[in-house]
């Protein structure tokens, strides 16, 4: 991609898009687009966390000013014993992907900003907790966000690169819609779907159906080995693959 200049990049704090041109020693070189005499970086081990792909977070980041901020509450909401990899707060990942709503990324963000959660005198919305790129901008990114009503093939092609290189291992779908989109983008993946009974009857009968075709390879089980309960009105069902 950087011998056809069809990448883009960014820096922590310099304004503008820069581009990346390799010089005859192999050295990757960046330099500031629309620009007469534009300047020039040199990629270097001990500034390649300042550099990131334009329209992506940062890969990782080394000062605490540009860490994920919430760490108090992460851990509060994990069982006890369990502690918070700091590392992580530094890092972005791709494997979790958040299978939205049909209505939209906005729909399904405003739906998210409206719970929050408190930890002492700190106060986060769950959009904010889940670090979606697209709904907060910051510089790390722990979750890739999935419209299901553009379809996977649309997102494949919009994200034919960088993060999306990796194949994703857990997705979380939000409603029957989204349950149909994440199969079709990631078969392979492990799937949690939030289903709403009062759900439009046709995407349920899509569900069900989907899920029936299933049982050709997975056994279903009425309970999942997990340390919290099902808060009540919520059923659980897991669906395993067979040895």
């Amino acid at each position: 991609m950087l011998r056809h200049g069809s990448s883009r990049f960014r820096h922590r704090s310099r304004r503008g898009l820069y581009e990346a041109v390799l010089d005859g020693s192999d050295r990757i070189r960046f330099q500031r687009i629309g620009k007469t005499a534009p300047e020039q970086h040199y990629l270097l081990d001990a500034n390649a966390c300042e550099w990131a792909v334009a329209g992506d977070p940062h890969i990782e980041v080394r000062g605490l000013c540009d860490a994920i901020p919430f760490e108090p509450l992460y851990h509060a909401l994990l069982p006890e014993g369990q502690e918070v990899m700091k590392q992580n707060l530094l890092r972005s990942d791709s494997v979790v992907v958040l299978c939205g709503r049909s209505t939209g990324s906005s729909t399904t963000e405003e739906s998210f900003a409206r719970l929050t959660f408190k930890c002492g005198e700190m106060t986060a919305s769950l959009s904010a907790l889940l670090c979606v790129h697209e709904w907060t901008g910051s510089k790390i990114s722990r979750i890739r966000y999935l419209n299901s009503r553009k379809g996977a093939e649309a997102y494949i092609k919009s994200e034919s690169y960088g993060r999306s290189a990796l194949a994703p291992q857990l997705i979380v779908a939000d409603g029957p819609a989204a349950f149909i989109a994440a199969r079709k983008f990631a078969p392979s993946s492990d799937i949690i779907t939030i289903v709403d009974r009062t759900s439009d009857l046709s995407l349920l009968e899509l569900l069900g159906a989907s899920v029936n075709g299933l049982k050709q390879w997975f056994d279903i089980a009425s309970s999942i080995n997990i340390s919290i309960e099902a808060p009540m009105g919520v059923v659980l069902r897991t669906l395993t693959q067979r040895n």
